[in-house]
């Protein structure tokens, strides 16, 4: 079994068989992606229900920890009880979880998969990690080939992953008007529809226009937004030629506000370092 964890566009992280085999930053993250999904095809689920990053970052480093000194499996099955006893603690039951997940046991599963419906808040995201990975360990088991599990903190559905998306206006000190919303919401229905791409909601706010949305995991998200904003900037120039998309939360208008500033600040940064250098260089 192999556990992918997609936490945006810039950064590739995968789990075989509860050891980090790789982490990879920018094209190179998603040349792997594309490479792994053609080779697996169908072989693949997507995490549908989303799950805080931090905390599946801490169900595969418990997983892996598990997988090292893993129980026999009657020995984890003869606990099981223990996951709806209130005086047994929180991380004792996540650990019984993590056990339960690696086992390649029909009853483990099962017990799992009872429990999920039944977590109460605290354990609600850990118990379905735990059932989502069982899940694929019994699917491979019983099948020819090892399946694949595809998550990000925003979750999916079928073979798409749900993204956050934000365009800017082009003059940051502007506001859309609605011809130009009408024009934006238009470009991007046709240019999604050509790649089976989903349009949830948007949320336009002053000079943001934000969005959240469901894309094929082939899909070069990259070259589909790129594509959106040089076709709608042809009828004048409506959208900046940044964007920001994230699969690892939805922001509010004060994060997006924050982000687009600081990263303004730092570009102003490196342009007067840069003419200083110039100067320098001239004197």
């Amino acid at each position: 079994m192999e556990i992918i964890s997609l936490f945006n566009r810039r950064r590739l992280k995968w789990i075989r068989k509860g050891k980090i085999m790789n982490e990879l930053q920018g094209d190179e993250a998603y040349e792997q992606l594309q490479k792994l999904l053609k080779e697996k095809h169908d072989n693949f689920r997507v995490m549908e229900r989303q799950v805080n990053i931090d905390v599946q970052m801490a169900y595969f480093d418990a997983a892996k920890k598990i997988k090292e000194h893993l129980p026999k499996a009657d020995v984890v099955l003869e606990n099981v009880g223990k996951l709806y006893d209130d005086n047994v603690d929180v991380e004792e039951k996540k650990t019984l979880l993590n056990q339960l997940a690696s086992l390649d046991d029909v009853k483990a599963f099962r017990e799992i998969e009872t429990f999920n419906e039944k977590a109460g808040e605290n354990l609600g995201d850990w118990a379905n990690m735990a059932y989502q990975e069982s899940l694929i360990v019994m699917e491979s088991a019983f099948s020819d080939e090892e399946k694949e599990f595809v998550s990000s903190g925003m979750g999916g559905k079928g073979d798409k992953l749900r993204y956050f998306v934000t365009f800017l206006h082009a003059d940051l000190f502007e506001e859309f008007t609605d011809l130009q919303k009408n024009l934006i919401r238009k470009e991007v229905k046709y240019q999604f529809d050509k790649v089976n791409a989903e349009l949830e909601d948007e949320d336009i706010l002053g000079q943001y226009f934000m969005f959240t949305c469901l894309i094929p995991l082939e899909a070069n998200i990259s070259v589909l937004f790129r594509d959106i904003i040089d076709e709608i900037n042809q009828f004048g120039y409506v959208l900046g030629e940044n964007f920001l998309v994230t699969n690892v939360k939805r922001l509010s208008y004060e994060e997006v506000d924050k982000f687009i500033k600081e990263k303004m600040n730092d570009t102003f940064d490196e342009l007067n370092n840069d003419d200083n250098d110039d100067e320098e260089k001239d004197n």
